[in-house]
C-alpha cells in the first residue's frame, strides 16, 4: 500500500488524491482481512449480537501525502454477518430540505431486511436513496456494495 501510495503521489497533480478500500477473504479461516485508505469506513453488522463495526483500520487518502503509512485490519466473518461497502455518494446524497442520506439509515435497511440475500438488500438501500432524494440532483457517484455470510 505504501508503494502505491507513492506511485499516485508522484503521477498526480497537488489537489488530487483518491480514496480506497480493498480486502481479503480467506474462506478457509474465514478471515477478512483489510485496508483503508481515507475511504467511508465500510460497515459490517452482526446478526447474532445487533453489534455495528466500522472497518476503519488503514490511513489517509492514496496519493495525498507522499510518506503515508497504513495498517491492516482484519475481522472474521461468521453466517449472518453482513457487510456494506459504499461511497459517500449514499451518505451524502441530499434531500430538498438539504438533509444527508447518512449511514444511520443504511444500517436501519439492513437490520429491517434481516432476511432478504445480498441484492435484495442493494435493491432496497438504492430505492430509498431514490426515494429521499427525490426533488435533489445527484452530485456524486453511487457505488454499494453488500455481502451477506450465509454459511
Amino acid at each position: 500500500m505504501v508503494d502505491l501510495n507513492r506511485v499516485i503521489y508522484e503521477a498526480s497533480p497537488v489537489d488530487r488524491f483518491a480514496t480506497l478500500f480493498y480486502g481479503i477473504f480467506d474462506p478457509v479461516s474465514r478471515a477478512f482481512t483489510y485496508v483503508n485508505a481515507g475511504h467511508n469506513p465500510p460497515t459490517l453488522l452482526r446478526a447474532a449480537t445487533g453489534e455495528v463495526v466500522h472497518l476503519a483500520e488503514g490511513g489517509l487518502m492514496i496519493g495525498g501525502f507522499r510518506s503515508a503509512r497504513y495498517q491492516q485490519g482484519s475481522v472474521t466473518l461468521v453466517t449472518g454477518h453482513t457487510m456494506v461497502i459504499f461511497t459517500d455518494g449514499i451518505t451524502e446524497a441530499g434531500n430538498a430540505a438539504v438533509e444527508e442520506f447518512g449511514e444511520k439509515r443504511i444500517i436501519d435497511i439492513v437490520q429491517a431486511g434481516a432476511g432478504l440475500p445480498a441484492t435484495g438488500l442493494v435493491q432496497r438501500i438504492l430505492r430509498a436513496v431514490e426515494l429521499f432524494t427525490r426533488g435533489a440532483g445527484q452530485h456524486d457517484d453511487i457505488t454499494l456494495v453488500v455481502v451477506r455470510i450465509t454459511a
